[in-house]
């Protein structure tokens, strides 16, 4: 190693190679739905009931008694609750528009030297770019989706005119930075959104912050009408000293390294923050709490980079926040942001501001169908809050359930020709279509005149295919728990095979058969039932969706056992406080269900309601098909990929291939000592670490497995022999 040291002397230095591999602890259960109040779109921990009470309210009908009694059976196991709740409204729901908008913000070249507002610092003529207060522009979807291929007409001159009279929309290229508010977002009459903050590399390390003295909405009349909050209804401070919380403390803070220096004069700092409706607001009056939710710092310079990793990486803001951003985009006028002028060594360009304000980057929206708690469109809200959980680096998720939202979104869409009419879910209602779509020998019947058939079958899947796509392909870390449709199972509030008319054959096996025909995946399972609970706050019997119970299971066994063991049986999968189940089946019955996929829950006398089945919803006959092995490869996957994380810039050579193999040798030793495996193997040498492939920059590590595979099928035979048998013959 290198000595700093000039004389004879000793030189002490310390180098940590203590790396150890761990596994996962806990295990996170994420459920969406709908509940009575609470936050929407926003990511929260829960960890008791009351607490969810507290935040979320008490049910007041069937869709937020899935949420309630899915959260609930979760937090009664030892498993870290997520939540979100979507919000009620047409469309999109409250709290988001029906249509794309921007925020345009002037980008002046000043001339004078001297920048204008509280900034009196004196620059060469031309050298500095100050950004102005934003007008609000509604966009179509084709104007939105045309600045992704690049069909925005810049001006040349991004100073010459003054955007806020922008009426048409090949005019707003005037501007000189554009944020398109992505998802949507708006803010309702209570004015809780999403508002922007922008601020430049200066007064960061004062004791007082005070970039932020107030916050506007936009009544979409006009694209500059700006209205202030009453700061009587903001909760959070604004600004404050050191010592006080404020959202100019979180705007100015946002940068990890000193950026106050004139090497960072190109930088600006943006913060957008949301503003919802405080726990202690009140039935007289509303106060906001301000959080931040995402933030950037980043150049106006389009060929500005640093290096955070010791590899060249773009500095360029919009680069910054189009990569990350769950809820904005941001576009930069070419014309300035690309000028050869920007190149170090060439004259440098300062980038101020003196905006003082958040500003909400969607307009402001009366919510009334938020109060008649119209479901709306499911899809668009699911896909949204998935977005909020997908970086699994920040969110730890091992399972999601499905919580009841495919039934309600197929009952609901029955009848609607437009899905953002979607009306508010009833599940007394009978279900036309769910026998009559199918028939015993085909998906479909051919000569359905009605659509009935397709148009459950289509319903249910579209929510299916979204969870299982965020498990599966966005992620690929957690397991997916589906819940059958409600009404193969229950039509109004009788069971299903308590009609006479009914049988299994027809009324359950097909349908389910056909319901999950195109499902096929190892990061998906699903069980024939729904459960019968008493529910305190409606004072009766009420069917509630299996995913939580299942979930519930799974964190008990992950607690006392490990994850790789089948959430099943009477040792692992007895289920708690339940007063009966939609379909109790036969063995010939529950052999049906299995080869299709489907995980049986049966009423066994004296041992109670047990879960019979661990299969996923794969079809391929492989290792995969069992819940146990998916869980065991989940598991190995998160803690090899926690320990691998600090070997990237390492230098590929045999000392560090063989720490990488001591390093994880515990990991499956674990696995190996605990039932998970057989047996395992890791290479991690010149075997598979080639010289091609290490001039290719890469490093190869395999892992062979042989995960140990569950006793769900007990043969058992008794021989009758002679009296003077000799047993050591017969063996």
């Amino acid at each position: 190693m290198a000595r700093t040291i000039e004389s004879p002397g000793i030189e002490i230095r310390e180098i940590d190679l203590s790396l150890r591999a761990t596994l996962p602890v806990g295990t996170n259960v994420f459920i969406q739905g709908f509940t009575d109040s609470g936050p929407t779109d926003e990511l929260i921990n829960i960890t008791s009931i009351t607490e969810f009470e507290q935040i979320y309210g008490i049910p007041t009908n069937a869709a937020e008694r899935y949420m309630y009694h899915t959260a609930m059976q979760v937090l009664q196991s030892p498993g870290n609750l997520l939540t979100n709740r979507l919000p009620y409204g047409l469309s999109g729901g409250g709290g988001y528009s029906s249509e794309y908008s921007a925020l345009l913000f002037p980008v002046t070249i000043t001339g004078t030297g001297v920048l204008s507002g509280d900034d009196t610092t004196t620059y060469s003529s031309g050298t500095a770019y100050e950004i102005g207060a934003p007008s609000q522009f509604v966009l179509t979807e084709t104007e939105a989706l045309a600045w992704e291929s690049g069909q925005l007409n810049w001006t040349t001159t991004p100073n010459s005119t003054a955007i806020g009279s922008i009426s048409a929309y090949d005019a707003i290229g005037n501007a000189g930075i554009i944020v398109i508010n992505e998802i949507k977002t708006s803010v309702d009459n209570n004015y809780a959104g999403y508002y922007l903050g922008i601020h430049d590399n200066t007064s960061l390390n004062d004791t007082v912050y005070d970039s932020i003295s107030a916050v506007n909405y936009n009544d979409n009349d006009s694209a500059t009408d700006w209205n202030i909050i009453p700061s009587t209804m903001i909760e959070t401070l604004l600004s404050g000293t050191e010592i006080n919380d404020s959202v100019s403390e979180d705007l100015e803070t946002i940068p990890s390294t000193p950026i106050d220096i004139s090497d960072y004069d190109d930088t600006i700092i943006m913060g957008l923050f949301r503003l919802r409706q405080s726990s202690t607001s009140t039935q007289d009056g509303v106060a906001l709490q301000a959080n931040i939710r995402e933030s950037y710092v980043g150049s106006l310079d389009a060929t500005r980079t640093y290096s955070p990793n010791g590899q060249a990486e773009s500095y360029f803001i919009a680069n910054m926040i189009n990569g990350d951003s769950v809820y904005m985009k941001t576009y930069v006028n070419p014309n300035f942001a690309s000028q050869n002028s920007w190149i170090p060594g060439g004259v440098r360009k300062l980038v101020r501001t003196n905006l003082k304000s958040l500003y909400a980057i969607g307009p402001r929206v009366d919510p009334t169908s938020a109060e008649i708690k119209y479901v709306g469109n499911i899809p668009t809200k699911l896909s949204r809050s998935l977005r909020l959980a997908e970086n699994k680096e920040q969110v730890p998720i091992d399972i999601v359930c499905d919580g009841g939202l495919s039934t309600i979104f197929t009952v609901v869409s029955q009848g609607v020709t437009d899905d953002n009419a979607c009306q508010d879910y009833d599940d007394t209602t009978y279900l036309e279509g769910v026998f009559e779509a199918y028939d015993t020998e085909s998906t479909y019947l051919a000569d359905q005149t009605d659509g009935s058939a397709s148009s459950v079958q289509n319903d249910w899947v579209v929510i299916y295919n979204r969870l299982n796509q965020f498990c599966s392909e966005t992620r690929k870390d957690c397991l997916l728990i589906s819940d059958a449709l409600k009404h193969i199972f229950v039509q109004g509030n009788l069971k299903t095979l308590q009609d006479t008319s009914k049988n299994f054959s027809s009324h359950i096996y097909w349908p389910l058969k056909n319901l999950f025909g195109s499902s096929n995946s190892n990061y998906a399972c699903t069980y024939a039932n729904w459960v019968k609970i008493y529910d305190d706050n409606l004072g009766a019997h009420t069917w509630i969706p299996f995913s939580g119970y299942e979930a519930n299971i799974m964190c008990k066994m992950d607690a006392a056992l490990q994850p790789w063991y089948a959430p099943a049986g009477l040792n692992n999968g007895i289920i708690r406080d339940i007063s009966d189940i939609a379909l109790n089946p036969t063995q010939k019955q529950r052999d049906l269900l299995y080869k299709i996929s489907i995980n049986p829950v049966v009423y066994f006398p004296g041992d109670g309601y047990t879960v019979w089945g661990q299969k996923t919803l794969q079809k391929k006959p492989s290792a995969f098909d069992r819940i146990n092995v998916r869980r065991l490869f989940l598991v190995l996957e998160k803690a090899t990929n926690a320990v691998m994380r600090y070997f990237v810039f390492e230098p590929n050579t045999v000392f560090t291939r063989t720490r990488v193999v001591n390093i994880l040798t515990p990991i499956y030793e674990i696995a190996k000592n605990n039932e998970g495996v057989y047996d395992y193997l890791i290479v991690c040498d010149e075997r598979n670490n080639t010289a091609s492939v290490i001039d290719n920059n890469e490093l190869v590590v395999d892992i062979y497995l042989k995960p140990v595979r569950t006793a769900e099928y007990i043969l058992i035979n008794f021989y009758a022999t002679r009296t003077d048998q000799d047993f050591t013959e017969l063996l």
